[in-house]
């Protein structure tokens, strides 16, 4: 080998191990790569998802529906409940009191915050569930999925995604930190631009194609991912709800994707074995139409079978 090929090599080899390291190094700090575009659901980016005031803390990211403050400290166990319409507000005329948190309460005896919002999927669950546990919580129930799919339909995301070689280069180098963190510094967060929730029905929005639809399995799979890392991180019990729907009304929707489609359901059950984190199957629970409001929310009956569900899991996890 001449000596330039030497320095060549030299130089690659070097390169190459300043990377690793430096990957390494990303990844510990960081966990779990996130997904390389930043978008949330609401109007506005946060800085901040809560506000201590006094002994209370209070939830800064309600769009309307009003989100209980609960106590910085708390003397015996509690559980917070994380996710959309589907765990608060969600459910036509009825109040927290009759959400499946809150049944779940009664029948574990187990203290429930439940801080759910409609709208919100699960790129703004990993930050909000990031700063929740600065309070200390015995538990975390995640029910996500639904919004995921239907902010990708409202919002457009992704919508730029094709296939092809260059697809398969992009998933690749979405693995690496390096990578996603130098996207994420170069371009800026997506939202709802300026669109009120309910707004976005107005305007009819092109289906989403398979990429898309891929995409947003593979994100969402990402950020439970993650959200499982900030808990493990913190030594805090997970349990995954699998997000159920009633299958009799998907028709009326006319192929817009407002709920979880059975295989992103399926991906987070494959999700939950591999991480070791108990899940509630909610479908297995919520069998009949009058479970349901609409294709997602539940109906007082519903929220009450959910609630006796998930109380003997909330226990469980408690040991």
């Amino acid at each position: 080998m001449s000596p330039r090929l030497k320095k060549a090599a030299f130089a690659g080899l070097t390169a190459f191990f300043l990377l690793a390291l430096c990957e390494c190094g990303l990844r510990h700090q960081l966990g779990p790569t996130p997904p390389p575009v930043k978008v949330y659901a609401g109007l506005k980016k946060l800085d901040d998802h809560f506000d201590v005031r006094g002994t209370q803390v209070h939830a800064l990211y309600d769009q309307g529906i009003p989100i209980t403050a609960f106590p910085a400290e708390w003397p015996s166990k509690r559980i917070a409940f994380v996710g959309g319409s589907s765990v608060h507000g969600g459910s036509g005329d009825l109040v927290e009191s009759q959400e499946f948190p809150a049944h779940a309460q009664r029948l574990s005896r187990v203290r429930a915050v439940n801080l759910g919002q409609p709208g919100l999927d699960s790129h703004d669950l990993v930050d909000i569930v990031s700063e929740l546990v600065e309070w200390p919580f015995d538990g975390v129930v995640l029910y996500t999925g639904h919004n995921d799919f239907g902010n990708s339909y409202f919002m457009e995301r992704y919508s730029g995604i094709g296939g092809g070689v260059l697809a398969h280069l992009t998933g690749f180098l979405e693995h690496f930190q390096i990578y996603v963190q130098l996207r994420r510094g170069i371009q800026g967060w997506k939202g709802r631009d300026g669109v009120e929730f309910g707004g976005e029905h107005i305007t009819p929005h092109p289906l989403l194609t398979p990429q898309q639809e891929n995409t947003t399995r593979k994100y969402l799979d990402i950020n439970i991912r993650r959200i499982h890392w900030i808990c493990e991180r913190e030594n805090i019990p997970l349990l995954i709800v699998l997000p159920a729907h009633d299958p009799s009304r998907v028709a009326a929707l006319q192929g817009v994707p407002l709920f979880a489609p059975m295989e992103a359901v399926e991906g987070i059950r494959r999700l939950a074995e591999e991480l070791q984190v108990p899940t509630v199957d909610a479908q297995e629970f919520l069998k009949d139409r009058n479970h349901f409001e609409d294709v997602v929310h539940l109906s007082a009956v519903g929220h009450r079978a959910l609630g006796k569900a998930i109380a003997p899991q909330l226990r469980e996890i408690l040991k």
